[in-house]
C-alpha cells in the first residue's frame, strides 16, 4: 500500500517535475528555441577574453592556435551581426510608437493620461533594453574584427619572413656537393618508398593482392570510362580538319569541346581514381604520398596544356580563337608545355621532399636556381609580340609594353636572387608569376565562351521573333551589359584568388570580402556589395515589370477599347512612370536607406533644385501637365511657333515634333504650355479645307459655283455632312474673289486632299473655259509738264510690235509691274 501511494506521488510529482525543467530551460532561451541574447552575449565575452589572453599577453601562439581562434572570431562575429539585425529591426516599431504618443507634456502643461505614461514608459524601457542590446552586439563586432586583424598582421608577419629568409648562396662549390648527397639521400627514400609498401602489402598473404587490384583497376576503370566520352566529344562538337573557314561561334564551341576532352575529363579521371583509392585506404605510407603528389602534378600539366591546346589550336590555324600567329601559336604552345611540365615536376619533387624533410637548405638553394633559370628563359621566349597578332587590343599598347617590361624585369630577376641565397623570394616570385598566368588564361578563356554564348543566346531570342526587324542598337547594349556583368562576376574570384596567391593573409582576405558583401559604415549611411547589386537588381526587374506592363497595354488591352490612340498613350505612358516611381523606392528600401531621411535630403535640397535646375524642374512638371490635361496627345498635328508637324513621344522633360519633311524637333514642355499651339486634332480628327481663288469680271458665277462644288464629289475623303460650300467674298480690284470650303474626316489626309482639289479645279475650269487672273497693276506715266489731275493720257492709236512683246512677257510673270494704260487683257492666254 506504501509503495503505491508512493507510486502515486511520484506520478503526479513527475509532470511538474517535467514542467519546472522545460520552463527553466526555456528561460536559457529566447523566441523559437533560440540562446537568450544574454548568454550568446557571456559566451562572446568568454572568446574574446580568450583572444585578448592569447595575442595580446601570451604574445607567441602556433598557427594551429590562431586558426582555431580565427573560427571562433568569425563565429561570433556573424552571430553578433545577426543579433544586431534583429534587435535593430525589434527597435524601429518601438520607436514609431514612441513616435506615435508625441511629446510628453512639459512642466507648465496639464498631467499626461496615466494609461498613456505608462505606455510610454513601457515602450522607453523595453527601446533602452534593445539599443543596448545593439551597442553591445556592435561591440563584439569592432572587437572580434580588431582580433582578427592582429592575426591577418600576425600571418603577413610570417610569410615576410620566410619569404626573405636567405639560403646558402648557391655560388659556393660546397653548397652544390651538400645539395647532390641531400638529394642522392632523397632519391633513396622515394625508390624505397614502393619497396616498403609492397613489403607491408605482402604480409596480408592472398589477400594483400587487394591493393594492386585498386592501384591498376581504378585508374584503368577511369580511363575506360573517360576516354569513349573524350573521342565522343571530339568527334561530335571537336575540330573538323574538312572544315576550311568556320564561324567564331563554330570555333569557340570546338574549343569548349576540345579543352573539356582533352583537359577537364582526363584530369577528372585522375582525380575521381584517387580519391576512390583514398577512401579505400589502399594506399599507405610514404608511398601513398609520393601518389597522391604525382597526381596532383600530371593533373595540373594536364589541366594547362590541354587547355593551352584548344585556346592555341597550333596545328589548325582556321580554328583558333587566341590572338596570336600561326608561328606564335606553335612556338607557345611547346613553350607552355615546357613550362607546365618543369613547373609540374620540379613542384612535385619540391613537395615529396618537404613531406619527406629532405628539402634541406643547400638542396633548396641548388634546386631552385637550377629550375628559375630553366623556366625563367622559357617564359622571357613567350614575351616577344611577333607572336601576338594584336596583343594591346582592349588593353592598349602602352598598359601592354609596361606590363611586358614589369614581367620580363621580375622574371629575369629571379636567377639572380636565387644565385644571392634569396630562393624562397625567388621561388614566390616565379610560382606567383606562372599562377597568376594560368589564372588569366582561364579567366580570358571563360570570357570569350560567356560572351559567345550571350551573343548567341540573343541571336536565338530574335529568330523567335523573326517578324520584327533587328534593332543593332539594343542587340550591342545588351551585348555591352552582359558582357559587363559576366567580367565582373570572372573578376571578383580571379582577384580574391589572386590576393590568396600573393600572400595576402586569408585572414585579411575574408574581412575584406566581408566587408565589402556586408557593408560597412559611411557615416549613418552602411554601404554593401550585396545591398547595392540586390538594389540593381530589384531596379531592372522593376523596370522590366513596368515595361512588359506597358507593352501589354499598349499592344494587348488598349487597343481593344474604344479609346483614342493618344489617350491609350498617356494611360500607358503613366503606368511606366508609376512603375519607375515604385521600382526606384523599392530598390532604395533594399539599399536600407530610410524614405523619411531621403525626404529630409529631397527638401534640404529643394531649394537649390529650384535655382540650378529650375528650367528642369518646369519642364517635368509641365510634362506631368500634358500628360494630365492632354492638350496635346501622340499623333497629333500641331503647330508650335516655326514647327509643324506630329507628335511622336511625349516625355517628362521635353515633346518630340516629327516634321513632314521628317526632321525631329524637340520642344519643351515648358514651351507647350506658356506659348500658343495649334492643334489640328485636339477634339477630332476631322479637318476644313479652304481654297481661295479668283475669276475675271464677266464670268458666270452660278457656273463657276457649281464647277467648285461639283469638283468635291470625286474625291473620297471629302465629307458629305457638314456638306462643302461657295462663298462669293468680294468684288476685287481686279477680280472675283471666292471660296470653297469643305471638310475632311481625317487630318492626316488634309495635304492630299488639297492638292487634289487643285489638280479638279483646274481641270474643270480649262474644260469650261473659266479663267482665273493674276494679280496685276497699271501704272501711268506723265510726261513733264503735264497735270496728272487732267486723267490718264490716251491710249496709242497703235501699238508697236515690240510694245506687244514687253507687255506680253509681262503678264507671264506673277506680281510684275505692267506699264499697259488699259486693263487686263483678257483676250491673251491669260498665263
Amino acid at each position: 500500500m506504501k509503495a503505491e501511494r508512493t507510486a502515486m506521488r511520484t506520478g503526479l510529482l513527475l509532470p511538474f517535475l517535467l514542467t519546472l525543467l522545460l520552463s527553466l530551460a526555456a528561460s536559457a532561451q529566447g523566441p523559437g528555441g533560440e540562446p537568450s541574447f544574454d548568454n550568446q552575449f557571456n559566451r562572446w565575452e568568454s572568446v574574446l577574453q580568450e583572444a585578448e589572453r592569447k595575442l595580446r599577453q601570451q604574445g607567441d601562439i602556433s598557427p594551429q592556435e590562431e586558426e582555431a581562434l580565427k573560427g571562433k572570431l568569425r563565429e561570433i562575429q556573424s552571430e553578433s551581426e545577426t543579433r544586431q539585425k534583429e534587435a535593430e529591426s525589434r527597435l524601429s516599431p518601438l520607436e514609431d510608437q514612441l513616435e506615435s504618443l508625441g511629446e510628453p507634456p512639459g512642466e507648465d502643461a496639464p498631467p499626461e493620461n496615466p494609461e498613456i505614461q505608462q505606455t510610454r514608459e513601457d515602450l522607453n524601457e523595453r527601446s533602452s533594453t534593445i539599443r543596448a542590446r545593439v551597442r553591445q552586439a556592435a561591440l563584439v563586432r569592432v572587437r572580434s574584427n580588431e582580433f582578427l586583424q592582429d592575426i591577418a598582421s600576425r600571418e603577413r608577419q610570417r610569410l615576410q619572413e620566410e619569404v626573405l629568409t636567405r639560403t646558402p648562396a648557391p655560388i659556393w662549390p660546397s653548397v652544390w656537393q651538400q645539395a647532390a648527397q641531400d638529394a642522392v639521400a632523397f632519391l633513396g627514400q622515394i625508390t624505397a618508398a614502393p619497396v616498403e609498401w609492397a613489403e607491408e602489402t605482402a604480409k596480408f598473404g592472398t589477400q594483400g593482392l587487394l591493393p594492386y587490384l585498386y592501384l591498376f583497376g581504378i585508374p584503368t576503370l577511369a580511363f575506360l570510362v573517360a576516354w569513349p566520352i573524350r573521342y565522343w566529344l571530339t568527334r561530335r562538337f571537336g575540330r573538323d580538319p574538312e572544315e576550311e573557314d568556320p564561324g567564331y561561334s563554330r570555333r569557340i564551341v570546338a574549343t569548349v569541346s576540345d579543352g573539356v576532352a582533352r583537359a577537364i575529363f582526363p584530369a577528372l579521371a585522375i582525380s575521381i581514381a584517387i580519391t576512390i583509392l583514398y577512401l579505400q585506404q589502399v594506399l599507405t605510407g610514404y608511398f601513398a604520398t609520393l601518389l597522391y603528389i604525382l597526381a596532383a602534378a600530371v593533373t595540373g600539366f594536364i589541366l594547362v596544356t590541354g587547355m593551352a591546346r584548344a585556346a592555341l589550336s597550333p596545328r589548325r590555324p582556321a580554328w583558333r580563337i587566341m590572338p596570336v600567329t600561326a608561328l606564335g601559336a606553335q612556338v607557345l604552345y611547346n613553350r607552355i608545355f615546357l613550362v607546365a611540365a618543369i613547373f609540374s615536376a620540379t613542384a612535385a619533387l619540391q613537395t615529396a621532399a618537404i613531406e619527406a624533410e629532405a628539402f634541406t637548405p643547400a638542396l633548396r638553394s641548388s634546386f631552385v636556381l637550377l629550375d628559375n633559370t630553366v623556366i625563367a628563359i622559357l617564359l622571357l621566349s613567350l614575351t616577344p609580340n611577333r607572336y601576338w597578332t594584336n596583343p594591346e587590343e582592349g588593353f592598349g599598347s602602352s598598359s601592354w609594353n609596361a606590363g611586358r617590361f614589369l614581367l620580363i624585369m621580375i622574371v629575369s630577376a629571379t636567377p639572380f636572387l636565387a644565385l644571392a641565397g634569396y630562393s624562397r623570394l625567388a621561388e614566390f616570385l616565379q610560382t606567383r608569376i606562372i599562377v597568376t598566368g594560368v589564372l588569366v588564361g582561364f579567366l580570358l578563356l571563360l570570357r570569350l565562351v560567356f560572351r559567345e554564348a550571350l551573343a548567341h543566346l540573343l541571336r536565338l531570342a530574335h529568330r523567335r521573333r523573326s517578324d520584327e526587324p533587328e534593332d543593332e542598337t539594343r542587340h550591342q547594349l545588351t551585348l555591352f551589359w552582359g558582357g559587363l556583368v559576366i567580367d565582373v562576376l570572372l573578376i571578383l574570384p580571379t582577384l580574391y584568388l589572386l590576393l590568396l596567391v600573393y600572400g595576402v593573409p586569408s585572414t585579411i582576405v575574408t574581412l575584406w570580402a566581408e566587408q565589402l558583401l556586408t557593408g560597412f559604415k559611411l557615416g549613418e549611411v552602411t554601404i554593401s556589395l550585396v545591398d547595392i547589386l540586390f538594389a540593381i537588381l530589384v531596379l531592372t526587374l522593376g523596370l522590366f515589370a513596368s515595361g512588359l506592363v506597358r507593352r501589354w497595354l499598349s499592344e494587348k488591352m488598349l487597343p481593344n477599347t474604344y479609346l483614342d490612340y493618344g489617350i491609350r498613350n498617356s494611360i500607358s505612358a503613366g503606368i511606366s512612370y508609376i512603375g519607375v516611381i515604385v521600382a526606384l523606392i523599392l530598390a532604395i528600401a533594399t539599399l536600407g536607406i530610410s524614405l523619411s531621411n531621403l525626404a529630409l535630403v529631397a527638401g534640404a535640397l529643394s531649394v537649390g533644385i529650384g535655382f540650378g535646375l529650375r528650367t528642369v524642374v518646369e519642364n517635368f512638371v509641365a510634362g506631368l501637365l500634358l500628360l494630365i490635361e492632354r492638350p496635346i496627345k501622340v499623333g497629333d498635328w500641331v503647330v508650335v511657333g516655326p514647327n509643324e508637324g506630329m507628335v511622336r513621344h511625349i516625355s517628362v522633360r521635353s515633346t518630340e515634333i516629327e516634321t513632314f519633311d521628317r526632321s525631329a524637333v524637340i520642344v519643351p514642355n515648358s514651351d507647350l504650355i506658356a506659348s500658343p499651339v495649334t492643334n489640328w486634332t485636339h477634339k477630332n480628327r476631322i479637318a476644313r479645307i479652304i481654297i481661295p481663288l479668283r475669276i475675271y469680271y464677266g464670268e458666270d458665277t452660278r457656273k463657276v459655283q457649281q464647277l467648285l462644288l461639283d469638283s468635291t464629289k470625286d474625291i473620297d475623303d471629302i465629307l458629305a455632312f457638314p456638306e462643302p460650300y461657295v462663298l462669293f467674298n468680294a468684288f476685287g480690284e481686279s477680280a472675283l474673289e471666292f471660296e470653297l470650303r469643305c471638310y475632311i474626316r481625317e487630318t492626316d489626309r488634309y495635304l492630299d486632299v488639297k492638292t487634289d482639289l487643285h489638280f479638279a479645279i483646274d481641270d474643270s475650269f480649262r474644260e469650261n473655259g473659266i479663267q482665273m487672273p493674276f494679280p496685276q497693276q497699271d501704272i501711268y506715266l506723265h510726261r513733264s509738264g503735264t497735270d496728272p489731275r487732267q486723267g490718264p493720257p490716251q491710249k496709242p492709236a497703235e501699238v508697236s510690235q515690240e510694245d506687244s512683246n514687253r507687255k506680253q512677257q509681262g503678264n507671264q510673270h506673277r506680281g510684275e509691274i505692267s506699264t499697259e494704260a488699259d486693263g487686263p487683257d483678257r483676250d491673251g492666254d491669260g498665263e
